[in-house]
């Protein structure tokens, strides 16, 4: 992806390309779904992450501790629950599966935005909730750090986006090739 985008970046110099990759950010849970879904390959590995933000092309960001998968044994999560993040419904689970993973992240892979408080967050499978969307992300910035956190809704944003469940155009379901950039 990095050649990719240095590629299209020298074809399109009036265009700023730059891309956040949400991440895992336990090294167990990337490993066991890994090990379960992606026939051992390592492709969950944080050895890109600092490469890729020396590329200046590149942020990452939390896609929660352990994405709560139905792979990762333990999860982090009070009841245990897997597969489904609308379960993340107290302040406990949240900060379990947001702030740590905030933190880990940021201590493998330094990022600038984040050293900035800008944080960014996209939900597993695309689920939110109530309590995540108008009581933990607003109310608790000084904890998490996250200043806006995406679904898997393929729109545009726009002046009236709710902060805390942004649309997103996510690879490999709504855009497949580098050539589909120009329309984003």
């Amino acid at each position: 992806m990095k050649a990719a985008l240095q590629k299209y970046q020298a074809l399109q110099p009036n265009y700023q390309l730059h891309a956040t990759s949400f991440v895992i950010a336990s090294p167990l849970a990337r490993a066991q779904i890994q090990e379960k879904e992606m026939l051992g390959y390592p492709w969950m590995s944080d050895r890109w992450w600092n490469p890729a933000i020396e590329s200046g092309l590149f942020h990452i960001a939390s896609h929660s501790y352990d994405h709560l998968s139905p792979s990762a044994e333990p999860v982090r999560h009070s009841l245990g629950v897997r597969g489904d993040f609308t379960a993340v419904q107290t302040h406990a689970d949240a900060d379990s599966q947001i702030r740590k993973a905030r933190e880990l992240i940021e201590f493998i892979a330094p990022n600038p935005a984040v050293a900035k408080g800008q944080a960014l967050f996209a939900y597993p499978f695309g689920h939110t909730n109530d309590f995540l969307k108008r009581e933990y992300f607003p109310n608790f910035f000084d904890e998490h750090g996250t200043v806006a956190a995406c679904t898997t809704e393929a729109e545009l944003t726009h002046a009236h986006s709710d902060l805390f469940a942004l649309p997103r155009f996510v690879f490999g379901t709504d855009w497949k090739e580098i050539s589909d950039l120009p329309w984003l």
